[in-house]
């Protein structure tokens, strides 16, 4: 099946109504976790792990390599699933179920190029302020960081 993106329109609609499946990634590398700044709601100014919705027709292993590839420009080597989060994000009232994947970038050398929806992305050591409350709390339960 091939995959279906929507209008602007179509999404509103189908995620004011019904939960939205969503895929997220702890990247791994040898100096730290990457997280992307958003700039965009929900959650807009705030580090993040970087993620996406799960298309129509698309498998979750599918999604989450072209999300990263949108997002970052890099390719990944996908480690592992995590967990499956059920976040509450202030000022959102769309349910959101997302797939945590553990992740490493296939090449060493990262050069990444950054989609719309972020301004900035970067390699972190430690937890750099304002980073999503429900992301520090996955990286730290399984001691990625």
């Amino acid at each position: 099946m091939k995959v279906k993106y929507l209008s602007k329109k179509e999404f509103e609609y189908i995620y004011n109504r019904v939960p939205r499946l969503c895929v997220e990634a702890v990247i791994k590398t040898e100096k730290g976790i990457v997280l992307t700044k958003r700039n965009i709601e929900p959650a807009k100014g705030t580090w993040h792990m970087p993620g996406g919705t799960v298309l129509k027709g698309e498998t979750l292993i599918n999604a989450i390599k072209r999300i990263i590839k949108l997002e970052l420009g890099i390719d990944i080597v996908i480690e592992k699933m995590l967990e499956v989060a059920e976040p509450k994000l202030k000022n959102y009232s769309k349910q959101v179920i997302s797939i945590v994947f553990f992740v490493r970038p296939k090449n060493k050398k990262l050069n990444f190029v950054l989609d719309q929806y972020a301004d900035n992305v970067s390699v972190f050591d430690r937890f750099p302020k304002n980073t999503l409350k429900y992301h520090v709390d996955i990286i730290k339960k399984y001691k990625l960081l």
